[in-house]
């Protein structure tokens, strides 16, 4: 109650999707039962993800070349609180991704400035930003393949204050907390579990003889 992850010495996590628009393109196309990665299903995943995770230190980053109602739904483009535009925008560009209250700002447009674009972090004011220069010739595949995995937050040992404690049982009473407790407790061995065969998954196809393309045109061929 009034206290976020930091409070409590947990760190950030962060899930990036790439190429939103094309993501969801071909979420329909793919598998029709109810475990399917449809499009309703990612929303109903991601929803409570966007708008309320953040106090628990978990963020949702998604790039796109379009930031439209129908690419992005509004209940969750809304509260996308950090927003970022590169490159020249058109003024409904502009207006899509930084909200109508922005409508009456005059963007500047920049020609020849590579990496130039604007950033609003919440505050509902868009400022000038520039990305970072990427080098002809960075390896991306070998520098993702050589970070250390991301330090998911054992959250076994995280202690309410006493006067959390109280008011959660104000609120609710102690049964429900031990039912909490224990949920929470099966649910992140479940997690760990499924991060060491994600992982080990990973690895494999990374040291595997065949391409990525081939992969993926094995994964879609096991899909029909």
């Amino acid at each position: 109650m009034e206290k976020n992850y930091r409070y409590y010495g947990m760190k950030p996590e962060f899930f990036i999707v790439d190429e939103w628009a094309a993501f969801i393109s071909v979420l329909d196309k793919y598998g029709r039962d109810e475990n399917a990665c449809t499009e309703e299903n990612l929303y109903s995943s991601i929803s409570p993800l966007v708008l309320k995770a953040r106090q628990a230190g978990v963020f949702f980053i998604l790039a796109t070349q379009k930031a439209g109602t129908d690419v992005i739904r509004s209940a969750i483009r809304d509260n996308l609180m950090c927003k970022v535009s590169l490159g020249r925008l058109s003024e409904q560009g502009y207006i899509m991704t930084f909200g109508d209250e922005q409508k009456n700002k005059s963007f500047i447009n920049k020609y020849g400035v590579k990496g130039r674009g604007y950033i609003d972090v919440g505050a509902g004011v868009p400022q000038e930003f520039y990305s970072p220069l990427v080098e002809k010739g960075f390896d991306f595949v070998e520098h993702f393949s050589n970070m250390p995995s991301m330090p998911y937050t054992d959250v076994s040992d995280v202690e309410m204050t006493e006067e959390d404690k109280e008011l959660l049982n104000d609120v609710y009473g102690d049964q429900f907390i031990e039912e909490e407790q224990e949920k929470i407790s099966m649910l992140q061995g479940e997690r760990r579990e499924q991060i060491r065969k994600d992982k080990d998954g990973k690895a494999e196809k990374l040291l595997s003889d065949v391409s990525y393309s081939d992969q993926l045109k094995n994964y879609y061929r096991e899909l029909s």
